[in-house]
């Protein structure tokens, strides 16, 4: 079977999805093969050296389909663990989003020290798990790539930017007969 035959395939199967669940983890992984696509040769070296590290979590960590080695070393993989995760860890939930003080159009930008409510927010955590992909090592490594994959995606999601409702969380949106969050992350 050909490449265009499982393109197809793919996205025929993409329409099965309800439009209200257009994030989630399907987006997160198109976010995760965008980026994998523009990944400089040397740097898809170093990602597959840190996947097949450390394939399973100790036992705190919950099983999930993405704890088996990845001999692809593809990003999509890994980019909707962290919200597999957020129920177990509710300390992860305010790292997927910024919000910030207020954000109702204001004179001058409120980013930066005074302009947080948390500092545990997508913008620092990214900084954080950046760094850790550097200095750690084995499953904090890997943990480490999960989260930054993740996090990259949720930046990208407008209302993981906004200071309202938890990032769009706390908003529930009603179309076609779905409900979900504006915000499904």
């Amino acid at each position: 079977m050909t490449l265009r035959f499982w393109q197809l395939v793919a996205a025929a199967a993409l329409c099965l999805f309800p439009c209200a669940s257009a994030w989630g983890i399907a987006g997160h992984q198109i976010v995760a093969t965008i980026a994998q696509t523009q990944l400089h040769p040397t740097v898809r070296e170093q990602l597959c050296s840190i996947l097949p590290n450390f394939t399973r979590y100790p036992s705190h960590w919950p099983a999930t389909s993405t704890d088996q080695p990845n001999t692809h070393c593809h990003l999509a993989v890994l980019a909707g663990w962290p919200d597999t995760i957020r129920s177990r860890y509710p300390w992860s939930g305010q790292l997927h989003y910024v919000n910030p003080v207020d954000d109702h159009p204001p004179n001058q930008c409120l980013y930066g020290e005074t302009g947080w409510t948390s500092p545990n927010n997508v913008l620092t955590s990214l900084v954080n798990y950046t760094s850790r992909v550097v200095t750690e090592t084995g499953w904090e490594r890997d943990m480490a790539l999960r989260f930054m994959v993740h996090l990259f995606g949720d930046a990208h999601q407008p209302l993981h930017l906004t200071g309202r409702a938890r990032g769009g969380n706390d908003v529930w949106v009603h179309f076609e007969g779905l409900v979900t969050r504006a915000g499904a992350s």
